[in-house]
C-alpha cells in the first residue's frame, strides 16, 4: 500500500478531528464532512497525501487536502439535502459542547459564533475558514476558490461585517469585537462523531493485499461492481508491468456508509534487481568515497512522486549516516530517480549491529520528505516501499513584511515565556532545503509579539513554552505580502514525563543528575532529579523522545524511544568506574595499568589514557597506533573542573559502537597500546591492561647527500609501507610551500634536528615496527628501514635527497 499500515493508523487517531473540523467548517453538514474526511485518508492510505516526519506538517497537509476537497464538494453540489433541517438546530447541538474547547469563550459564544459562520453563503464562508483557520494567503484562497486576489479580500471584509453585525443582534457584543479569534475558536470547538475514527481505520483492512485464501472472495467483491485484472508479482522479470488498480465498494465494520476502497494487487512495482537510472554514488566533502568500499551494503528502494501522485524523474534521494561521519566529513550516498520516479540506493553497513541512515530528497523548485526520514538497516538488507512526495516550493525572495502573533493557551489566556521563532525555508543550488532564522521574540503579557521579516515566500514558524505545560508547536506558513494576518497559535497541554534515577546496584536515588528529553538532537525538555530522584519533564508532545543523561561519576546515557503516559520512567544509572554492564551506558572500555617490568599497578594521572579511532575497514593493528602516538600531530586539548587524583585503573566511554585502541601516554614511560577494538553500539568491554616500560632511547643523524649534519629538519617516527612513504613525501612538500611564502614551518609531527643534524627520543617502545622519517624546508626527505628497537639505546641515520 501507499503507507505502512501501523503509520496509517497512527495518523488517523492523531488528526481525523482537525481534518473533520476544517471540513465541517467550510460544507455545514456533519454528513458531508465525514465524507469529506474520509476521501482524505482514503488518498493518505493510498500514499498520495504528503506525510513528513513532524506531526504538525502532517496536520496542515491533510487539512489543506481536506479544504480543497471540502471546495470540491462545494462544487460539485453533492451535498446532502440536510443542510436546511441542520441550519436550525446547530445553535442547540452546540450548546451540547462539553466544554470551551479555546480562548475563553464559553459554550453560548461558541454555538453563536458557529451559528454566525453557518448562515455565510459558501463564498464568504470558505474564504474566512480558509484565512483564519487554515492560514492562507489572500493569492493562496483566490487560487483555490478560482478568483482574484481582491476579490477574497472584499469577500473577507464583508463576511467579518455580518458576523459583528449577526453576533450583536445576538447579544455577543464583547465576541463581536474578536471574531477573528472567535471563528477560530468556533471551529475548534466542532464535535467530532465517535464513529468516525472507527470508519476510517477500517480503510486498511478492506483494501489491504489479501492472502492468497481470500483472492476469490476479493475478487467476487470486485466484478460485483465492475471488471478487474489480476497481475503476480514475480521478482525475477526483467521488468515490472504496472501494478492494476480497482476501484470497489465495501461494507466497513457495521456502518451503515459504503467506503470507496482502491484495492492494489502486486505490492511491489519495482523487482528487487532494478537499477535506477545513474545508478547510486557514495560521495563525502572530503573524497572519501572508497572509504568503505568492501563493507556489507544494504538497499532502500522506493518511488518519489508529487502530491498528485505522478512520479517524479531526476530527484535525487541522499542517505547520511551520522556514525559514519562523526570521525571525519559528512557521510553521504545518493542516488537519482528514473522515468518512473523509482530509486534503488546502496548502502554501506560496516556495523554487525546495523546502522541508522537518514534519508532525504531534493528536486529544484520541489521540496519533500520521507516519514519517517530515519532507517535503521542491517548488512545484507532489502528495504521496499520507502516512498516520499514531493510538493511545489513556494519561493523565497526579497521583500518585507509584518505581523503579529498570538499564542494562548486552550483556554484562550496567554502563554507567558512561550517564544515564536520564524526560519526561512529555502533552497540551495542543489536543491537541497535549508532553514535560515529570520525573526522571532517571545510574548507579552497580552500573548502577542511582532514579527517583522525580510523574505516572502514559505517560513517554519516554531511555539514552544519550555519547561511550561504546554507541547511545542511547528507549522508552515506560506508569507506573500507586506501585512499578512496575524498568526494565531493554541498551545495545547502537554504530555509530561515522570523520571527517576536510581543506583543500578543499589536501587537508591540518584539526586542532581541532569536528563533532557531529546528528538533530532534538539532538547524539548530539561530537568533535575530531586532528593528522591524524580523530576518531571514538562513540554513534551507525547511523541518519542530520546532520555539523555550521566556525567561526572555516572556513565552517560542514551535511552531512545520513550513515550510519556506511565506513571514513571526508572533509570537504572551506572557508576562510571563500575566495569560490569549493568544500568545505563554507552560504549566503553574499562582496565588497569601496570608496570611492564614489575606487573604491579601503576598509578598515571587523568587523562594519560585516551581512545585513538581506527577506521573498520582498515588493516592498522597496535604498530600504527603506537607510530601516531609517538609522534603525534599537534592538537589541542581543554579541561575543567579538579581532575581526579591519580589511579592505575581507567574508564572510558566512546559515544558510538565502533573500533578503538587504547593507549597510555604518560611522563617517564613509552607509549603502550591495547587493541583495537571492536565495539557494539553500548556495549561494554573490561580487563584491558596497558603494560608500561621505560622504552629505548633513539637518536638519529639526518645527513645529507655528501655526508654533511641537516640542521633544522623535522623527524617523526612512523609505521612503515607505501603509505609512510607517501605522508613523507606529502610533508616535505608543505614545508617547501611555507618556506617559498616566506614563513618558518612549525614542527609537530616529533622534533627538530640541532646544529649537529641530531634528533633525540626518549621513552620509544620497544619491539615495535617503526621506521625513522624526515623532511627539511628545501623539500628534501628520506626515510631508514622499518625495524623494532631494541636495548637501552639505539642509534639511526637517515640521508635527505
Amino acid at each position: 500500500m501507499g503507507i505502512e499500515r501501523r503509520l496509517f493508523e497512527a495518523v488517523v487517531q492523531r488528526h481525523h478531528a482537525a481534518v473533520y473540523r476544517t471540513a465541517r467548517a467550510i460544507v455545514r453538514s456533519d454528513a458531508d464532512a465525514a465524507d469529506v474526511t474520509q476521501q482524505v485518508f482514503l488518498h493518505c492510505w493510498r500514499g498520495k497525501c504528503p506525510l513528513a516526519g513532524d506531526p504538525f506538517d502532517v496536520e496542515r497537509s491533510l487539512r489543506w487536502l481536506a479544504s480543497r476537497l471540502s471546495l470540491n464538494t462545494l462544487r460539485a453540489g453533492t451535498r446532502r439535502r440536510r443542510h436546511e433541517q441542520e441550519s436550525t438546530a446547530v445553535t442547540a447541538h452546540s450548546r451540547d459542547l462539553a466544554t470551551p474547547l479555546a480562548v475563553g469563550l464559553g459554550t453560548e459564544e461558541l454555538a453563536a459564533v458557529r451559528a454566525s459562520i453557518d448562515e455565510l453563503d459558501d463564498d464568504h464562508r470558505t474564504v474566512v475558514v480558509l484565512r483564519f483557520c487554515e492560514g492562507m494567503t489572500l493569492a493562496a484562497i483566490g487560487t483555490a476558490v478560482g478568483c482574484a486576489e481582491s476579490t477574497v479580500h472584499a469577500r473577507l471584509e464583508a463576511a467579518f461585517a455580518r458576523l459583528r453585525r449577526r453576533l450583536k443582534d445576538l447579544g455577543f457584543a464583547a465576541v463581536a469585537g474578536r471574531v477573528e479569534v472567535g471563528v477560530v475558536a468556533a471551529v475548534a470547538a466542532v464535535e467530532v462523531p465517535a464513529a468516525l475514527a472507527g470508519r476510517l481505520l477500517a480503510i486498511p483492512a478492506a483494501a489491504s493485499s489479501f492472502a492468497l485464501g481470500k483472492l476469490a472472495a476479493a475478487a467476487a467483491l470486485l466484478l460485483g461492481v465492475g471488471s478487474a485484472s489480476w497481475w503476480w508479482n514475480d521478482e525475477s522479470a526483467a521488468t515490472a508491468p504496472t501494478p492494476v488498480v480497482a476501484m470497489g465498494v465495501v461494507a466497513a465494520h457495521g456502518e451503515d456508509a459504503a467506503l470507496p476502497i482502491r484495492l492494489v494487487v502486486a505490492q511491489d512495482p519495482v523487482p528487487s534487481n532494478r537499477t535506477a537510472v545513474g545508478g547510486a554514488s557514495s560521495r563525502s566533502s572530503g573524497g572519501a568515497e572508497p572509504r568503505y568500499a568492501s563493507a556489507p551494503t544494504a538497499r532502500v528502494i522506493g518511488t518519489i512522486a508529487d502530491d498528485a501522485g505522478t512520479p517524479s524523474p531526476g530527484a535525487v534521494v541522499a542517505g547520511y549516516c551520522r556514525a559514519l561521519s562523526s570521525k571525519g566529513s559528512p557521510f553521504v550516498v545518493e542516488a537519482r530517480t528514473d522515468a518512473q520516479g523509482f530509486y534503488d540506493l546502496t548502502l554501506p553497513i560496516p556495523d554487525r549491529e546495523g546502522l541508522d541512515w537518514r534519508l532525504s530528497v531534493r528536486r529544484p523548485d520541489w521540496a519533500g520528505t520521507f516519514a519517517p526520514p530515519d532507517v535503521h538497516l542491517m548488512p545484507g538488507e532489502l528495504r521496499r516501499g520507502v516512498d516520499a512526495v514531493l510538493r511545489r516550493w513556494a519561493g523565497d525572495e526579497p521583500g518585507e513584511w509584518s505581523t503579529q502573533a498570538f499564542v494562548a493557551d486552550a483556554a484562550g489566556r496567554p502563554v507567558l515565556g512561550a517564544t515564536v521563532h520564524v526560519e526561512r525555508r529555502m533552497l540551495d543550488s542543489e536543491g537541497r532545503e535549508k532553514l535560515v532564522r529570520e525573526c522571532g521574540g517571545k510574548v507579552d503579557e497580552n500573548g502577542r509579539v511582532e514579527l517583522r521579516g525580510d523574505h516572502l515566500g514559505e517560513k517554519l514558524v516554531r511555539v514552544d513554552a519550555f519547561g511550561k505545560p504546554f507541547a511545542p508547536q511547528k507549522q508552515l506558513r506560506a508569507v506573500a505580502e507586506p501585512e499578512p494576518a496575524t498568526m494565531y497559535f493554541t498551545l495545547a497541554a502537554d504530555v509530561p514525563l515522570e523520571v527517576r534515577t536510581v543506583d543500578a546496584r543499589t536501587g537508591a536515588p540518584v539526586r542532581g543528575v541532569v536528563v533532557h528529553a531529546e528528538r533530532d538532537d534538539v532538547t524539548m525538555a530539561a530537568g533535575g532529579s530531586d532528593e528522591d530522584g524524580r523530576m518531571l519533564l514538562n513540554g513534551l508532545d507525547g511523541e518519542p523522545v530520546v532520555l539523555v543523561g550521566g556525567g561526572g561519576a555516572w556513565s552517560h546515557f542514551e535511552l531512545p524511544d520513550v513515550r510519556a503516559g506511565a506513571r514513571f520512567v526508572e533509570l537504572r544509572l551506572k557508576r562510571l568506574d563500575d566495569p560490569e554492564a549493568i544500568g545505563l551506558h554507552r560504549s566503553e572500555l574499562h582496565g588497569r595499568v601496570v608496570d611492564a617490568a614489575t606487573g604491579e599497578p601503576l598509578a598515571v594521572e587523568a587523562g594519560d589514557v585516551k581512545t585513538w579511532w581506527v577506521p573498520v575497514e582498515s588493516p592498522v593493528g597496535a604498530e600504527w597506533v603506537i607510530a601516531q602516538a609517538v609522534t603525534p600531530r599537534p592538537y589541542q586539548t581543554v579541561g575543567w573542573g579538579t581532575p581526579p587524583p591519580p589511579s592505575a585503573d581507567f574508564h572510558l566511554e566512546v559515544t558510538a559502537g565502533q573500533r578503538f585502541a587504547v593507549y597510555l601516554s604518560t611522563e617517564g614511560r613509552a607509549v603502550a597500546v591495547a587493541g583495537p577494538f571492536d565495539l557494539a553500539k553500548g556495549e561494554l568491554r573490561s580487563g584491558i591492561e596497558l603494560r608500561a616500560e621505560v622504552g629505548v632511547r633513539v637518536e638519529v643523524d639526518v645527513r645529507d647527500a655528501s655526508g654533511s649534519p641537516v640542521e633544522g629538519a623535522e623527524v617523526w617516527l612512523a609505521a612503515g609501507g607505501v603509505e609512510a612513504d607517501a605522508d613523507r613525501a606529502d610533508r616535505a612538500s608543505e614545508l617547501l610551500a611555507v618556506a617559498r611564502r616566506g614563513g618558518r614551518a612549525v614542527g609537530g609531527r616529533g622534533t627538530r634536528t640541532d646544529a649537529s643534524g641530531r634528533a633525540v627520543f626518549v621513552h620509544v617502545p620497544t619491539r615495535a615496527p617503526l621506521c625513522v622519517h624526515a623532511a627539511d624546508a628545501t623539500g628534501r626527505h628520506g626515510g631508514g628501514a622499518t625495524a623494532a628497537f631494541e636495548g637501552e639505546v639505539a642509534r639511526r641515520e637517515v640521508v635527505v635527497r
